[in-house]
């Protein structure tokens, strides 16, 4: 059936209250840019940023499900489906503040006058070309969300229905471009800030922050929903048990590899890998290092080591908050002591950038849940998610 009320009820989308807050946020922005221009871009750079990867996660998330032949998704597809719609109007912010950086803002990278391979990077970091790739990126990206939520949406019709085969070799065919695309994106939106550093891990590292940081919107968004009736019975503890141990799972790997990066640089302790971490183990930056690592793995494993932890609702939802705090957190170390210089801050410009990029989110993941029925009751597959059994 079709849910009657947007995306957690009324009060986020038809109160007045959110869109004002929404409004001076903006206009916070605007004087931030004025006053403050690389802080106000890095605030609301990472926090598009953030927007848009749990967005891509939507796509991600119900692609790899098609590939696995998985079933036990279904019953709540529609809300990574719904995610997924801010694909394109996020990653066009993102790319639009990386030609404002790089183009307008005149901070093209130029090498050292070193002998080496740093040509390759001065060719590949030319501000035409980086934003040209950005372009691509996004594109494949919201091409292959599109195209599974229209197979997703086809299945209500039966004459229109792909079959299971077809869907799982397009689900690959995008799987795999996103692998390459991503990889490529997190090494020209985030390491390229740093230009002379490199890690061979980055683009695996933020794939696990993105699968992290999903996950967690996802349990929100489906307990939500749960809570507010359109999901009330198509949503059960058995899927939530899944998504919290794929929760644990991914907050795992994230520190598996956070690990890996972190160890083999301190061991080999070489000035151009150090470079990167030197500044962010110095001053009140080691603080926000460390907080890092408990926000994205510490709290989350003791918390959700139990089994029962991952069927407790209330219990879930507090944990996936921590995440995406973490998930912040971790923008915010990777960006703001490149951009911004060594000094931490927090205040007014990062938190209207975190707002209003939040109720542009909510808005749009809304909208698109709201335009299709909340379960796929035509998916030949809905009988076997709703009788799952984790």
């Amino acid at each position: 059936m079709r849910p009657e009320s947007p995306l957690f009820g009324d009060p986020m989308t038809r109160s007045p209250l959110p869109k004002l807050v929404a409004c001076l946020a903006a206009g916070g922005l605007v004087v931030g840019f004025a006053v403050e221009p690389q802080r106000a871009w890095a605030a609301l750079y990472c926090a598009a940023l953030f927007a848009l990867s749990t967005s891509l996660f939507g796509a991600v998330f119900v692609a790899l499900a098609n590939i696995c032949g998985g079933t036990w998704h279904v019953a709540f597809r529609r809300v990574p489906e719904a995610m997924s719609s801010g694909i394109a109007p996020f990653g066009v912010v993102v790319v639009a503040l990386l030609a404002w950086r790089t183009l307008a803002g005149g901070t093209a990278w130029h090498p050292p006058d070193e002998p080496g391979t740093l040509w390759f990077k001065a060719w590949w970091l030319q501000p035409t070309f980086m934003v040209a790739r950005s372009v691509g990126y996004v594109a494949v990206w919201m091409i292959g969300a599109t195209w599974l939520r229209s197979v997703s949406l086809a299945e209500d019709v039966r004459e229109s229905r792909r079959s299971i085969s077809h869907v799982q070799r397009g689900s690959a065919v995008f799987a795999a471009l996103f692998a390459v695309t991503f990889s490529l994106a997190a090494a020209d939106w985030l390491m390229a800030l740093e230009p002379t550093w490199y890690s061979t891990v980055w683009g695996i590292y933020w794939f696990s922050g993105l699968m992290t940081g999903g996950l967690a919107t996802l349990i929100l968004l489906a307990l939500s929903l749960r809570d507010a009736g359109p999901l009330r019975q198509a949503f059960t503890d058995e899927h939530l048990h899944d998504l919290g141990k794929l929760l644990f799972g991914f907050c795992c790997f994230w520190m598996y590899i956070w690990y890996c990066q972190y160890m083999l640089i301190w061991y080999a302790h070489l000035p151009e890998e150090t470079m990167y971490f030197v500044p962010r183990l110095t001053g009140a930056w080691s603080v926000v290092f460390i907080v890092n690592v408990g926000l994205n793995w510490g709290l989350p494993f003791l918390l959700l080591l139990p089994r029962t932890s991952k069927r407790n609702p209330t219990l879930l939802r507090r944990v996936a908050v921590v995440v995406l705090v973490g998930r912040a957190v971790d923008l915010y170390l990777a960006a703001y002591p490149e951009v911004v210089g060594p000094y931490l801050i927090v205040g007014a410009l990062e938190l209207a950038a975190a707002f209003l990029i939040a109720f542009v989110a909510w808005s749009l993941w809304s909208r698109s849940f709201s335009s299709a029925p909340a379960v796929p009751a035509g998916s030949p597959l809905l009988r076997e998610s709703l009788e799952y059994h984790a």
